[in-house]
């Protein structure tokens, strides 16, 4: 894998698309940061995964540092359903409002294949503004759904 080709821009920072190179050609190839959990390198080396999310109409962003506290806080979820994450956000059961923060909406989906039985939970962040950013708190599994005002439920 080498560094190169495209930039996507946050707003924030200026971040390299991990190229895949098998070849070694050098050439510019797919872009992960447009793919489902894509991976994008900043210049400092920390890596953040991005999920095209429909509903809110952009990329949620996953850091390295909070991939980490999922992992070390939620191990049931982590490494072993990552892809759940992806899937929850372009294919929801329910979006709610958190009651805790304003600006926090929880994605969840159902998973009969999750410890016999839950939920997958992703606690979003957005920082309003023209070019809203989203980020991913925490994610969990759960048995039940706690409060929140739902935006929307699937039919």
């Amino acid at each position: 894998m080498r560094t190169g080709g495209a930039a996507a821009n946050t707003g924030r920072r200026q971040f390299l698309c991990a190229v895949n190179d098998r070849q070694g050609t050098g050439a510019a190839g797919f872009c992960p940061a447009r793919g489902p959990g894509g991976i994008t390198a900043s210049r400092f080396g920390a890596v953040t995964r991005r999920f095209p999310c429909p509903w809110l109409q952009g990329e949620v962003e996953l850091t390295e540092e909070r991939e980490r506290h999922i992992q070390e806080r939620h191990p049931d979820l982590l490494p072993a359903h990552r892809d759940k994450l992806a899937e929850v956000f372009a294919n929801p059961d329910t979006v709610r409002r958190s009651v805790r923060a304003a600006n926090a909406r929880l994605f969840s989906r159902w998973y009969t294949g999750v410890r016999q039985g839950r939920h997958v939970v992703v606690v979003v962040m957005t920082e309003g503004g023209p070019s809203a950013r989203h980020w991913v708190v925490t994610a969990y599994t759960a048995r039940g759904l706690a409060g929140g005002e739902i935006e929307w439920q699937r039919s």
